[in-house]
Order: C-alpha cells, then sequence, then structure tokens
C-alpha cells in the first residue's frame, strides 16, 4: 500500500497530537505527585496539611532571599522558625523529594542511553559497572570506619565517586586496548571489558563484605536501600552538580542521539561521529545512577524497566523514548516514595526499591509480554 504525502502528513499529525497528549498526561501526574509528595512526614508516618506545607517552604525561601540580600526578614529568624510547626520536616521533605524527582529522571535516562547503545531493551549501566564502584565504596567506608560511616557523607562520596570513576577508566582502556589499532569503540568489546572489570570490584566487594560482622552488614544493607538519605547542604551541593553534569549534556545531544544506535559505516554516511555520541552518552549515564545510588539507595532497576514502558508507547524514537522515561520515572519514583513514607517496620521506614520492586516489576512483565519494541 502506497500513501500520497497528504496521508503521510496526516499520519504524522496524528502521532504529533498523540505524544502531545501523552506528554502533557505525564507533566501533570509529576507536578501533582511532586506537590503531593511535600505534604508526607519524614520521620515518621503522617501528613503534613498542604497550606502548612506551602507556609513552611515559603517561608524557608524569604529567609533565603532575606539573608542572601541582608533584610531584616530574617532579624526574627527564631521566633519565625518556633512560630510554625513541622518546619524542619516540610524542608528536608522538600529536599528529598528533589532528590528522588531528579533521581527518577535521571536513572531511566541513563538506561535508555544504555540501550539505544548496545540496542539491547535489557542494557544498563551496570554493563560496565557502575554499581560495583558504589557497593564497593560502601563496603569500604564500613571496613574502615564501622558504623560511623552514615556519619560521614563526604568521605563516602570521595570513596564511590573515586571507585566508579576508575571501574569506567578501566573499562574504556581495556576497550581501546582490545580494539588493537582501530579507532574505534565497539559493543562487543565494550560488553567484554565492561565484564572483566566489573567482576574483578565485585569479588572485591564479596570477599571484604564476608569479612564484616553482623552489625557492619546491617550498616551496609542501611547504605545500599537508601534508608539514610542526607540533606545537609553540602550533600544537595554535590548532588545538583552532579546531577546537571550528566544531565544537560545528554539533554542536549538527545535529539540527535539515534546515531548511536547505528553501526559505524551508516553513522558515517549520515555524518554523524558515533564514538563520541557512545563515549559521551556512557559516561554521563554513568553518573547519573552512580549519584543516584548514593543519595537515594538501590534504584537502578529503572534503568531497565522504564525505558521499555516508554517504547511501548512512543516508539523507538530516542528523543521521545528518553523525555517519556524521564517522566515515567520520575512519576513512579515519587509514587513508591510516598506509599514508602507511610510504611514504617521496627522505626524505619520501608526502603524505596523494595516498593518499586513491588510496583514496577509486575507492570513491566504485562507490557514485556504484550508488545515488544526494538530499535528499528
Amino acid at each position: 500500500m502506497i500513501l500520497d504525502q497528504q496521508e503521510i502528513r496526516q499520519t504524522l499529525k496524528k502521532d504529533q497530537q498523540k505524544d502531545r497528549i501523552l506528554f502533557g498526561f505525564l507533566i501533570t501526574i509529576v507536578i501533582l505527585l511532586f506537590l503531593l509528595s511535600l505534604c508526607f512526614k519524614t520521620s515518621s508516618p503522617g501528613f503534613i496539611p498542604p497550606v502548612e506545607t506551602f507556609t513552611n517552604l515559603t517561608t524557608a525561601f524569604r529567609l533565603f532571599i532575606s539573608h542572601l540580600f541582608h533584610t531584616s526578614y530574617s532579624l526574627n529568624e527564631t521566633k519565625i522558625i518556633q512560630s510554625l510547626p513541622n518546619y524542619y520536616i516540610s524542608l528536608t521533605r522538600f529536599y528529598r523529594t528533589i532528590i528522588f524527582l531528579l533521581s527518577g529522571m535521571a536513572v531511566p535516562l541513563a538506561g535508555a542511553i544504555f540501550q539505544t547503545i548496545y540496542k539491547n531493551p535489557m542494557a544498563s549501566p551496570n554493563i560496565i559497572g557502575a554499581t560495583a564502584g558504589v557497593q564497593l565504596g560502601n563496603v569500604i567506608m564500613i571496613t574502615i570506619y564501622g558504623a560511623a560511616a552514615l556519619y560521614m557523607p563526604l568521605t563516602r562520596y570521595g570513596y564511590c565517586y573515586g571507585i566508579t570513576m576508575v571501574i569506567v577508566i578501566g573499562v574504556f582502556v581495556l576497550t581501546r586496548f582490545t580494539s588493537g589499532s582501530s579507532n574505534r569503540y565497539s559493543v562487543l568489546e565494550m560488553v567484554m571489558a565492561g565484564s572483566v572489570v566489573s567482576q574483578v570490584f565485585q569479588v572485591i566487594t564479596t570477599y571484604l563484605m564476608y569479612l564484616l560482622e553482623d552489625e557492619d552488614l546491617l550498616t551496609y544493607q542501611q547504605m545500599n536501600l537508601g534508608t539514610n538519605i542526607r540533606t545537609d547542604i553540602t550533600s544537595m551541593i554535590i548532588f545538583l552538580i552532579a546531577m546537571a553534569v550528566s544531565l544537560i549534556p545528554t539533554m542536549l545531544i538527545h535529539y540527535r542521539f539515534n546515531g548511536a544506535g547505528l553501526t559505524r559505516e551508516e553513522a558515517l554516511m549520515q555524518g554523524i561521529h558515533d564514538t563520541r555520541l557512545k563515549i559521551m552518552g556512557q559516561i554521563c549515564g554513568v553518573i547519573m545512577v552512580t549519584t543516584a545510588m548514593i543519595h537515594c539507595g538501590d534504584v537502578g532497576m529503572l534503568s531497565m524497566a522504564i525505558p521499555h514502558l516508554a517504547r511501548y508507547f512512543v516508539g523507538a524514537d530516542f528523543k521521545k523514548v528518553s523525555l517519556c522515561s524521564m517522566l515515567m520515572g520520575a512519576s513512579l519514583m515519587l509514587l513508591c516514595r510516598m506509599i514508602s513514607s507511610m510504611i514504617y517496620i521496627n522505626g524505619s521506614e520501608l526502603p524505596v526499591s523494595f516498593m518499586m520492586s513491588l510496583i514496577v516489576m509486575p507492570i513491566f512483565m504485562v507490557v514485556l509480554a504484550r508488545q515488544r519494541r526494538g530499535f528499528e
């Protein structure tokens, strides 16, 4: 069947209209969940009235502006804060909501990047050992400092980010070495190098875990599950910088990132430097997942499931898949965060990763069974 130009334009117009409706719906859901998430307590199950939450946050903003410009409003800061119930709880909740919002956007985007590069719907940054660095960093921290590692965020960030950087550099160097004189990074060589390097670091992690005492193992679980989320100003700055460094470059090139899924010959025919796209995309993806795991726990599962769900709705175009994955991931992350905030076991809230498995995996399996979307 041959379609004329008018029919093609009508089909494209319908597809664009469907995409606008879908993205508008997802954006609305993210905004509503973000605002609703601000109304939950952090230290115990409970709900703060929206008006009270809004008053607390606007007061915090006014105090910040007052300190910044040295106005008179901050002179009575102590009395102002004492007059507001749940002020610090609202502020902490705001910081944590920001962390989970950006992490929910970044982790699926990282998965979409790796799945496009490797042409595999089950690919994730784990291929080149993204999570191995965080796990080894946590184990080393606990081995050296014990339970005190929970209260040494800067040292922990240094270990986790540093080891992850060593792993990624090792993967690229090994890939370059195995490629010989050819100036390229093939998918197969990258997967093999990632498997070798990450396996070495996982063996070290397993051995160090074997040496830990029972109490230290509990501390390790708290770090990995994200039950100890830091919201101090230094941690927030580090988190926001890492997210900006990885998210902004990715969004600047997302409109032409389909070229990363082409063969070298196809990319050269279209004037695309696929090697640069692949290297830049993978580095940004690793930073996204590493940052999310360090600051809010093991949420790497989103990098596999959400991009696949996004392709189910919008097809294989990376520009659409990336935006849809970010919005869907943010929605699911905020939803899981709210539900876990209402469930406390032995004085601790339910880990977000556990709630995410209960919600995401059944949906993922249903979509996977109904329809499979490739990369063509």
